[in-house]
């Protein structure tokens, strides 16, 4: 059991070298796609990255390594630049079963995952929020290799562009199956889903788009 809880940095809290690789919590959080799950099996959870600092950078950087991420709660942190998470850049990124929410300040890009550069990333069974940024409430991309989401929650993440997501000229974007995107809002354009161009996108038939104001479009392309 592990928590990283209540640091401050100039740079990042933690950060992951290039020619690693890197595993964040070898317990496995399977099968949950509702936050109340969660909240009642807190005492199962493993790793915690909650209410860190980080002044002029983000709280988890890594580059040119893999990062797997697994059953882990990451809540509450503060970061000025791109990301109060989680940036990434040259790597592949694995993130199952985790909750991330609550994050704790309106950050430029990626309220909790920025990713950078030839990133390859893979989302499951995990949720995302009550994240706020400039742009990707919850999560930023831009020029990735893929990221692709399944049976993930977005709900309540702001942003003025792309309330949720926002994925720039990524190679391959993949959302599917059992996904619920749930009054995220992005100020400026109204999407939950924001994409600015990219050779491949897909959004398959059993993603679910919620949201109260029925004059918002959940997708911008």
């Amino acid at each position: 059991d592990s928590e990283i809880s209540n640091n401050i940095a100039k740079s990042s809290v933690v950060m992951f070298a290039s020619g690693c690789e890197n595993v964040v919590n070898s317990f496995q959080w399977s099968g949950y796609t509702d936050t109340t799950d969660l909240s009642e099996s807190r005492d199962s959870i493993k790793m915690i990255i909650k209410e860190n600092q980080s002044l002029e950078s983000h709280v988890m950087e890594l580059s040119q390594c893999d990062l797997k991420i697994r059953g882990a709660i990451v809540e509450s942190n503060t970061a000025t630049s791109q990301s109060t998470g989680i940036f990434a850049a040259f790597c592949k990124v694995e993130i199952e079963g985790a909750a991330m929410r609550d994050q704790g300040h309106n950050t430029f890009r990626g309220g909790f995952l920025a990713l950078g550069p030839d990133v390859s990333a893979a989302i499951t069974n995990s949720s995302f929020i009550n994240g706020l940024a400039e742009t990707g409430g919850a999560i930023f991309a831009s020029g990735s290799h893929q990221l692709i989401i399944q049976k993930s929650v977005f709900n309540s993440n702001r942003a003025e562009t792309g309330g949720a997501v926002h994925a720039a000229n990524c190679l391959l974007l993949d959302i599917r199956g059992e996904s619920v995107f749930e009054d995220n809002i992005g100020s400026e354009d109204g999407s939950q889903l924001n994409i600015d161009g990219g050779l491949n996108v897909k959004i398959h038939e059993n993603v679910q788009f919620k949201i109260e104001l029925d004059s918002i479009s959940p997708v911008r392309i």
